[in-house]
C-alpha cells in the first residue's frame, strides 16, 4: 500500500515540518549509480524546470497504463479459458489461431506469467509465437526456458494441435535394475501434468 503516492514530494516535506514530523532519508537515494536515483536527482529536476506539470501527467498516464493493464489481464483470462485443453497446462491451437496474432500474444503472457515463477519479457513471448505458430505442421518444436531442473524452468511445445508447457525437468536414465509398476488405467502423475 502506498497511499502517499500521488502526493509530491515538496508536499510531503512542507507538511512533515509544519506538523513537526521527524522522517529517516535513505542515504541509498542519492546513490547515482541506480537508474531510478538517476533519473530523481538529475533528470527530474530538468523536466519540471522545462514542463512544471509534468509529475501529474505522468501520474496520469500510469492510473492508465495500470487500467489497461487490467483490461489486458480480462481479455487473456477470457481468452484461456476458451483455449484450454484437458487441463491448464495445455492449450487448444485450432481455438487459439482464431484469435488476433496480438490477442494470441497477450494469452501466451498471461498463462506464462500464472504457470511459471519466471518474469516473461515481450520479447520471450515473440519468440516462443515465432517457434510454436510458424514451425512445419509435421513437426513438434519445443522451447524451453531456465536449466534443466532449476526452480521455475519449463519447456512449451507442440503436440497434435496443442500447446503444453511442462517442466523442464533434468532427464535422468533408469538403472537397468531399477523398475516401476503403472495401472495402465489411471493416470500417471509426473509433476504438474497428467498423461
Amino acid at each position: 500500500v502506498r497511499p502517499l503516492l500521488d502526493f509530491c514530494k515538496q508536499d510531503l516535506i512542507n507538511y512533515a515540518q509544519l506538523n513537526k514530523l521527524s522522517w529517516v532519508e535513505d542515504e541509498s537515494n542519492l546513490d547515482l549509480s541506480k537508474s531510478r536515483n538517476f533519473l530523481r536527482n538529475e533528470i527530474a529536476p530538468l523536466l519540471a524546470k522545462k514542463w512544471p506539470h509534468y509529475s501529474s501527467s505522468f501520474i496520469k498516464i500510469s492510473g492508465q497504463a495500470k487500467d489497461t493493464r487490467l483490461v489486458l489481464e480480462e481479455v487473456a483470462d477470457s481468452d484461456i479459458k476458451n483455449c484450454l485443453g484437458d487441463s491448464f497446462y495445455n492449450l487448444s491451437m485450432i481455438k487459439m489461431v482464431s484469435l488476433s496474432e496480438e490477442r494470441t500474444k497477450n494469452l501466451l503472457h498471461r498463462w506464462l506469467i500464472l504457470n511459471t515463477e519466471l518474469s516473461v519479457s515481450k520479447n520471450f513471448v515473440e519468440q516462443i509465437y515465432r517457434i510454436i505458430f510458424f514451425a512445419r505442421r509435421d513437426s513438434n518444436p519445443v522451447f524451453s526456458l531456465g536449466k534443466a531442473g532449476s526452480k521455475g524452468s519449463f519447456q512449451i511445445g507442440r503436440f497434435r494441435d496443442h500447446l503444453y508447457l511442462i517442466p523442464n525437468l533434468e532427464i535422468k536414465s533408469l538403472e537397468a535394475s531399477e523398475s516401476w509398476s503403472w495401472d495402465i488405467n489411471s493416470p500417471l502423475e509426473l509433476s504438474l501434468i497428467h498423461i
